[in-house]
């Protein structure tokens, strides 16, 4: 009988392991390139855009949890990005949050923060924070 019960405990204790793969979070609608358009907000608010920077911006998200990020088409960084749940300031609801490796912006862009696509064409990344900034990217064919 102790051995019909220690072969139980080690079935269930088993049985509610989980790999590393279940505990991501979906990617699918984020996966692509996506040009970057816009970034905004703060205390007190300021905009920037690929004209007042003067550079163009891409961010590579991949299926595989890697991401790339280049200006004016040559590569400048790159790494793996990571996808949680938390509370969000804006709705008091759990979100999507993204995280790219250990940068939270790269030059005047978000890159950490509430993720969300609209249309699968637009993407957007607003750093959780009540008097934070978020930036916008355009989906690229």
């Amino acid at each position: 009988m102790k051995n019909f019960i220690l072969l139980l405990l080690v079935v269930t204790g088993l049985s509610s392991c989980k790999s590393d793969d279940d505990s991501l979070v979906e990617n699918a609608d984020l996966v692509g390139n996506w040009s970057w358009i816009q970034t905004s907000g703060g205390l007190i608010y300021h905009e920037e855009t690929p004209e007042t920077l003067g550079k163009s911006v891409t961010l590579s998200l991949y299926s595989n949890y890697n991401f790339s990020i280049s200006q004016d088409t040559i590569e400048v960084l790159s790494g793996k990005y990571n996808i949680a749940y938390k509370k969000s300031i804006y709705t008091g609801k759990m979100e999507r949050i993204i995280e790219l490796s250990d940068a939270t912006l790269y030059t005047g862009i978000v890159l950490r923060g509430i993720v969300n696509t609209f249309e699968n064409s637009m993407l957007s990344i607003d750093d959780n924070n009540p008097d934070g900034i978020g930036s916008v990217f355009i989906k690229v064919q």
